[in-house]
């Protein structure tokens, strides 16, 4: 079924949390041997480019101009181009922020064995004081401890706790179990769970994140996140689920897909259930849409609509989607919830 003169649509806000997996491309993490790179136990960012959507300036349907917003003349096509202008060039930066944060442990590790680790980086200007712990603990819930012990055995745990001097003491600010640690040549895979206001005083109070990576294959790379809490002024969700991936052949051929599942408890258009869908190709010019919400003041249902960027007009027949690998094109299942808790074996106060 597609259809789509309905009142309105968007998927700004469910870029939000994606981006905090998918917005920047690799970034090299120094040489190897015995530099900074042979330490590097969680990436600066995972980060994956979809820039073909645009950013705010640069976005078919500009959300800065009214005018502007009003590309292929559908209000609910258009909102969803406006999706990476509003939010994908925007939140994203909380989550790389929050990473590189945690990154940082790797310039105070003075032994790439050892198993504790304790120093000072600056946030927002600020410094704010760490400890980091790479014992082995549960990291799933399932009873049994997960990780090697040390920084530099895969699978790699690590607990990072927080200080801002703010008079409330250490508490926790990341953990993760990571796989395959990075390299200069990629950014290998892991999980990750953070609460960003434990390091970020600008960061929502509520906001917590899991984000799963993997950059091992190079044919098929992708992100996977569920966020809760506020994402901004005008926007909170119970739960969120969302998902990049990117496929490429030996003929250099690349295909993305971006896709969303979110309960809203707060949202400025009326959403409360919504599920998204978009896919297009590397460079490519056109953007094939799925839309689905129920609940709330404002339902949309649309499926498959192939948008041409350039003309910023809606192809009525898909040529130009015609032939996307829609393979990534399903819409994702929503969270269970619970999915950003930290896991019970994450003190509140530090192990050491």
């Amino acid at each position: 079924m597609t259809t789509h003169g309905f009142r309105t649509s968007t998927i700004a806000t469910l870029f939000v949390p994606i981006c905090l997996a998918a917005c920047n491309t690799q970034i090299p993490l120094g040489n190897l041997g015995n530099s900074i790179a042979s330490r590097d136990v969680i990436p600066d960012a995972i980060s994956l480019d979809v820039s073909e959507v645009g950013d705010e300036d640069t976005n078919a349907a500009r959300s800065k101009d009214a005018e502007a917003a009003r590309c292929t003349g559908d209000p609910a096509v258009d909102r969803t181009l406006r999706a990476g202008a509003v939010v994908i060039h925007s939140f994203h930066r909380i989550a790389d922020r929050a990473l590189a944060l945690g990154a940082r442990i790797r310039l105070d590790i003075d032994d790439p064995a050892q198993t504790q680790v304790s120093g000072l980086f600056m946030a927002n200007g600020e410094p704010v004081s760490y400890k980091a712990d790479f014992a082995a603990f549960d990291f799933d819930g399932d009873g049994v401890v997960d990780g090697s012990g040390m920084a530099n055995v895969e699978p790699v745990a690590l607990r990072i706790w927080v200080d801002k001097g703010d008079g409330s003491g250490f508490q926790p600010f990341m953990c993760a179990l990571v796989t395959t640690r990075p390299t200069s040549m990629n950014l290998g895979a892991g999980e990750i769970v953070f609460r960003p206001l434990a390091a970020d005083k600008f960061s929502s109070p509520d906001l917590q994140l899991r984000v799963m990576y993997d950059r091992t294959n190079p044919g098929h790379k992708w992100n996977e996140s569920y966020a809760s809490g506020r994402v901004r002024g005008d926007v909170r969700m119970s739960f969120g689920r969302h998902r990049v991936d990117v496929r490429g052949d030996e003929e250099g051929n690349v295909e993305k897909t971006v896709r969303s599942s979110t309960v809203f408890t707060e949202h400025p258009l009326g959403f409360e259930n919504y599920k998204f869908a978009a896919h297009f190709q590397r460079g490519g010019g056109a953007v094939l849409l799925s839309g689905q919400s129920s609940g709330g003041s404002v339902q949309v249902n649309f499926d498959n609509v192939c948008v041409d960027l350039p003309s910023c007009t809606i192809d009525a027949e898909g040529a130009a989607c015609a032939g996307f690998d829609t393979q990534d094109m399903s819409f994702l299942d929503p969270p269970a919830g619970g999915e950003t808790d930290f896991p019970a074996d994450f003190p509140a106060t530090p192990t050491f």
